[in-house]
C-alpha cells in the first residue's frame, strides 16, 4: 500500500514525518523532502487508515485520515510450505499461505501411485486435510495446493509432496523417494515402534532410502514394526506407513543327492525358513520339467516316470512367497550321484524275437558277490 502526502513548508525547525496506520505508528521519516510510505504489511480484501503526523519544534500538524481497501490482480505467490504424512486417519496434508496471510479457499489435486493428478471435491477440501480414501501400506500418495487469495485472484498449483511408502523385501528395508515436503529434505531415519505406535528406537540412516536388516542397531522383538521418518530443512516431520516384523527368508538348496536307497541323501529337498508357499520345478539336462512338487515337505527321489534318472547334472527353479506376500525365486544346479541299479535282465536273440531269461541260478550267480541281490 503506497501512502504519499505534500510536504511541510520548507523549515529550518521541522522535525519528522510519522506515519500511522490504524492508529499504530508505522514509520518515522525526518528526510523533510520525501513525501511517501510503502507499507507491505498489507492483506488483500482488509481495509486500512492512514495519517501523517509533521513535527516541528514540538508542534504536530495531523492529516486527515485516508481509509482503503486493500485490492489486486496480481497472482499470489505459490505455496511453498506445504507436506504430507502418514497418519492414524490415512494422510495428513497441511500447508501455509505465503505472507501470513488468509485464503478465500484452496484447491487440492491428488494422484495415486504416480498416476495422474485429479481435484478433490471442493466440499471435502479444508486446512489441515485428512484424507482417508488411501491405503497406505499398498501406494504412495501425491498432492498438491492451490489457493485463491481475498483479493480473488488464484494462485498457480505448489509443486508436489508424497507420502513416503516403505515395504520390506528379503533382509532389507526400502522406501519410496519422492519428498514429503516442498522444502529440503534432510535425512531419514528407521524407527522402531511397538503395538501402540511408540518409538522404542530410531537409526539415522542420511539420504538412502534401501537399508539391510543386518545394519540397524535398534533393539528388536515379537510385536515390533518399522517405519521411516523424514526431517525437512524447514523442521516439518512426516513418517511413512507402518511395516510389521517378518522374518527374512532362509533358503538351502543342495548341490547334489545320492538316490541310492541307503537312506542318505536320498531325497532332493530344500530346506527353508519363514516360507509359506513353495513350488519347485527340476529339469533334465534338456531343459525339459520331470518333477514338481508345491509340498514344502517333498522333494524329489530320483524317479523319472518310476525309473532312475540318469546321473549327472540336474536344474530346478524354486518359487516361494513368505509371510509378509513378497515373491522370490531361486534357481540352479546340481548332481545326482549314485543311482539306484534296476535289477538285471539278460536277453537272448533267437530266431528274431528276444525272450527274457528268468533263470533264478542264473540272477543268483550274476549277484553272487553282491549283498542287495535282486529277485524276479
Amino acid at each position: 500500500m503506497d501512502i504519499n502526502w505534500k510536504g511541510y513548508p520548507n523549515a529550518p525547525d521541522f522535525e519528522s514525518y510519522t506515519v500511522y496506520k490504524d492508529n499504530k505508528e508505522v514509520a518515522v521519516i525526518t528526510d523533510i523532502t520525501k513525501l511517501s510510505f510503502t507499507d507491505p504489511d498489507v492483506v488483500c480484501g482488509k481495509s486500512y487508515c492512514y495519517r501523517v503526523v509533521a513535527s516541528v519544534k514540538g508542534v504536530e500538524s495531523i492529516s486527515d485520515a485516508i481509509c482503503k481497501e486493500i485490492d489486486s490482480n496480481d497472482k499470489p505467490e505459490s505455496i511453498s510450505d506445504l507436506y504430507t504424512t502418514v497418519a492414524k486417519q490415512g494422510v495428513l496434508v497441511d500447508w501455509s499461505i505465503p505472507g501470513g496471510g488468509e485464503a478465500l479457499s484452496e484447491r487440492i489435486r491428488k494422484a495415486n501411485g504416480g498416476g495422474n493428478f485429479q481435484d478433490i471435491p471442493a466440499s471435502q477440501v479444508k486446512k489441515p486435510f485428512a484424507d482417508s480414501a488411501v491405503d497406505v501400506n499398498r501406494l504412495s500418495y501425491c498432492y498438491q495446493v492451490a489457493y485463491q487469495s481475498a483479493c480473488r485472484t488464484n494462485s498457480d498449483f505448489s509443486s508436489s509432496v508424497c507420502t513416503i511408502f516403505a515395504s520390506q523385501q528379503d533382509n532389507y528395508i526400502q522406501w519410496t523417494s519422492a519428498n514429503p515436503f516442498t522444502s529440503a529434505l534432510v535425512s531419514y531415519r528407521v524407527q522402531v515402534v511397538d503395538a501402540q505406535g511408540t518409538v522404542i528406537g530410531s537409526q539415522n540412516v542420511g539420504l538412502q532410502t534401501k537399508v539391510s536388516l543386518t545394519s540397524l542397531t535398534i533393539p528388536i522383538q515379537s510385536g515390533y514394526a518399522y517405519r521411516i521418518e523424514a526431517l525437512s530443512e524447514s523442521g516439518r516431520v512426516s513418517v511413512s506407513n507402518t511395516i510389521p516384523l517378518f522374518e527374512s527368508v532362509r533358503i538351502y538348496v543342495p548341490q547334489a543327492f545320492s538316490p541310492n536307497g541307503d537312506a542318505q541323501h536320498d531325497i532332493f529337498l530344500p530346506k527353508m525358513l519363514n516360507v509359506t508357499q513353495m513350488k519347485m520345478v527340476i529339469f533334465d539336462r534338456w531343459g525339459n520339467p520331470i518333477f514338481s512338487s508345491e509340498d514344502m515337505n517333498r522333494g524329489w527321489d530320483g524317479l523319472v516316470n518310476g525309473s532312475p534318472a540318469p546321473v549327472g547334472s540336474y536344474s530346478y527353479r524354486v518359487d516361494i512367497r513368505n509371510d509378509a506376500g513378497n515373491s522370490f525365486t531361486k534357481r540352479g544346479v546340481f548332481s545326482a550321484h549314485s543311482v539306484r541299479e534296476e535289477c538285471p535282465i539278460v536277453r537272448s536273440a533267437f530266431g528274431g524275437r528276444t525272450f527274457l531269461m528268468l533263470n533264478y541260478l542264473l540272477l543268483q550267480l550274476v549277484n553272487k558277490n553282491d549283498n542287495s541281490t535282486c529277485l524276479i
